[in-house]
Formats: C-alpha cells, structure tokens, sequence
C-alpha cells in the first residue's frame, strides 16, 4: 500500500478516535448489528467485538446510508515487516529472502553478497548452498560442496527454463535473480493467485504484472507443465514470451512405457493395443483402486505398449490427440479424454488377476468372439 493510502486509513482512524471522546461511543454501541463483510457473520453490537470470532477480520457496522465503516484497521505484524521495513528502504531481495524463510538461502546470498563468488571447481559451504537451491527447483543434484559439471548443468538448465542469460559464475546478483524465481516456484505449488499479489504490489519499484506472469509461465515450463505454460506465454507481454509460447509443444515419446511407480510389482501383463490414425496419439494412464497413478503409456499412431502391475482393481483413461505437451498436461485442454468402461453399465474398473496378461484393443478390425467388449465414457481433462 502507498504512503497516501496508509495516511488516509490514519486519519479515518484519528477521526474515529476524536468522534467517540466526543461522546459517540454509546450511539456506536445503539447501531445495527456489527457484521464481517469477509464471512458474512453478524453480531450484537452491544458485544463489543473488534474483530469477527470466526475468521479474524475486522468488523464493520451499518448506518442508515448503508455504506459501510470499518470499525478498525488490521494491519499484520507479518505484512509490516516484509513489505515496510523501519528504516523505510525497501529491498527486494531481503523481502524474497523473508518469504522464503529458508537460513540456507539467506547465508548463501550473505556470502555472495559480500564478495565471494561460486564458479567452476569451486568447493565450500556457499557452493553447497547453491547446490541445494538448485535442487530445490527440481535439479537432479548432489549437495557435496564441489561445484562442478553437474552443478553448473542445473544452475544452466533453471536460467534456461526462466530466460535468464546463463552465467559461468554465480555472485550475488546472479543468485539474487535465482531467489526471485524460486519464490515464484514455490508460490505457485501454494497458491498461484497469490504470486502477483505478493509481487506486484510492493513498495518503490513493484514488479511489472507482465513479467511476473512470464515468470510463472517458465515455472510451469521447468515442472514439465508445458500446456499451462504455453497458455501463460500467451496471455503476456514481456520479452521473448511469444517465441516461448510456440516452444511449449513437445516431440511426442516413443511408443512403450511412459512411467510407472517403482514401488508396485509386478505380476500381471496389461497391453493396450491401438489401431489409430498416423497423426494421432494416445496416452493412457492406469489408476489402482484408491485412485493412485500405477503407470502411464503412450502408443503413437498404430501400435502396442504394454506395462506389469500387480493383480488387483484398476481404472483405465485414455487421451487422444496431435499436440503433445508432456506427461503432466498430454494433449492439453483440446484434446479428447475418455474413461474405459467394462460392463453394459458403465462400470470403470476392471480386475486384473495376478498371473494373466491382457490386451484392450482400441478400433478393433478383426474382433475374437472370446473378448468382452470395451465402451468408453466423456472425462475432462482436468480429472483426466
């Protein structure tokens, strides 16, 4: 908030003040009943309440114009100290620094900072903070304090995913930038509205909506989210994000096993054979009972792919499409999604016996009078 409208809530609450000294207290305690515009809650007036019992926010109070006047101003412990420190200089890295909460980070950054730098070869507690920074954006890495190929292969491939010119040192401003980027990161797996809220809003020199936006595309783009991402690219104005747009859509992966969760075993062969157009692929996913991912496959054009689970009850999805944007998001919000059914019914699991192998043929050409039949039914894609 700016220093104009903190002034103005000041003298709201200075003229509050002076109206109940001059004997207004009890013609507030006689008003309609308070209630919290923020859970819709009422009570007495008379009870005296500052602050609404159920979620905490100030109360407000009614008069006959029927507009409202906030009882009290609320301003956090937590909002004061991140966004206006006492010496009134705002600094954004100090502000990501307390967001993130994290003492690694903030001995790392110190130690940048104030001179040291981490380049190829390096060792020591700082590179090993770096390591772990880059781990904590999804870096396949070891944090043993020796800073080398490895560590500056993730360091290059976090700066590539955010647009970022890569480095082959990392000082205080290169690790700055990297803070920044994290918090957008782990943000968005909170609370994805609230990234804009709690950087496009800050005092001195806020970041541009833009660029906080095109930071939340890339972030998608390095958790292998590449539809969400493509959709972010495209609704923002900043750098090269309509070249980043056109780069989202992926190659699409051999036919075969996707994944599968390494804890299950295996003992029973299910095969998904498709009889399909060249330019169209099918990724399927296979759910246990308890609606956990077991494994995913994907079959391009015509084809089989097969995986082994162990017996028990399963429900199949597929979805079909030509725009590949990785495991997490497939075919994106344009392709075709469907449940398997396996009954006249509608039923979506299927028993696999532990000791058999099966096979679900899509677009059958020659049926076997032996098999059941296959139906399907309409999924969305955000339940796909």
């Amino acid at each position: 908030m700016n220093k104009k409208g903190k002034t103005m809530k000041k003298l709201i609450s200075i003229l509050l003040c002076v109206l109940l000294l001059a004997g207004m207290t009890a013609g507030i305690a006689s008003a309609e009943n308070a209630f919290c515009p923020n859970c819709g809650e009422e009570y007495p007036a008379g009870e005296g309440y500052a602050f609404c019992p159920n979620c905490g926010e100030p109360l407000a109070k009614e008069d006959e114009y029927d507009f409202m006047i906030p009882m009290v101003t609320k301003v956090t412990d937590e909002e004061e100290y991140d966004r206006v420190p006492e010496d009134g200089n705002f600094d954004l890295t100090d502000y990501v620094l307390n967001q993130l909460d994290n003492s690694v980070y903030r001995e790392t950054y110190e130690a940048l900072a104030g001179g040291e730098i981490v380049s190829m070869g390096g060792w020591g507690t700082t590179a090993k903070g770096l390591q772990q920074t880059l781990i904590d954006f999804g870096q396949k890495l070891s944090a043993d304090g020796q800073a080398g190929g490895k560590t500056f292969e993730a360091l290059h491939a976090v700066q590539d995913a955010f647009g970022v010119e890569r480095t082959d040192k990392v000082d205080g401003e290169a690790y700055s930038q990297l803070l920044l980027r994290l918090l957008v990161l782990k943000e968005m797996d909170e609370d994805e509205y609230g990234v804009t809220e709690k950087l496009c809003d800050l005092p001195g020199e806020p970041i541009d909506y833009d660029e906080c936006s095109y930071m939340m595309a890339c972030a998608d783009y390095l958790k292998g989210n590449y539809y969400k991402a493509q959709e972010r690219f495209e609704s923002c104005y900043w750098g090269d994000s309509e070249e980043r747009a056109e780069k989202c859509m992926q190659p699409w992966p051999s036919t075969g096993q996707l994944w599968k969760d390494s804890s299950l075993g295996a003992g029973t062969q299910l095969t998904i054979t498709v009889n399909g157009e060249p330019d169209v692929g099918m990724h399927v996913k296979i759910y246990t009972e308890s609606g956990k991912l077991a494994a995913m496959l994907f079959i391009g054009g015509s084809g089989s792919a097969s995986t082994w689970l162990p017996g028990g009850t399963y429900t199949i999805k597929d979805g079909t499409g030509r725009d590949w944007y990785g495991q997490e998001d497939s075919f994106g919000y344009y392709g075709n999604y469907e449940v398997m059914t396996f009954d006249d019914y509608g039923t979506t699991e299927v028993e696999l016996k532990a000791g058999y192998s099966y096979t679900i043929t899509i677009n059958v050409q020659n049926a076997s009078p032996d098999a059941s039949n296959v139906g399907s039914m309409y999924d969305s894609y955000e339940d796909f």
